[in-house]
């Protein structure tokens, strides 16, 4: 399980960066991998910032690469389907 958290500059203070360590660890331990991203990288480089989920998300699939920019351009990847 994934969980994408953007940030403002709040969260570049003393405090708040120690309570998001404490979250982010909190997080984990329930069995979600945490991403984060500061507010302005996802606006201001956002194929960037899904190219990044992508590649957790098939790292976390099944290792197939996944591209945001090859999704655009209508190249899918074949998706793994297991039989029940």
């Amino acid at each position: 399980m994934l969980v994408v958290e953007l940030d403002g500059s709040q969260h570049g203070e003393s405090e708040t960066i120690a309570y998001d360590a404490t979250r982010t660890r909190y997080i984990a331990a329930t069995g979600y991998e945490v991403l984060r991203f500061w507010n302005g990288d996802a606006m201001a480089r956002t194929v960037d910032v899904l190219e990044t989920i992508y590649a957790t998300v098939a790292r976390r699939l099944d290792g197939r690469q996944l591209s945001v920019r090859a999704v655009a351009a209508g190249h899918l990847p074949p998706v793994a389907v297991e039989d029940d």
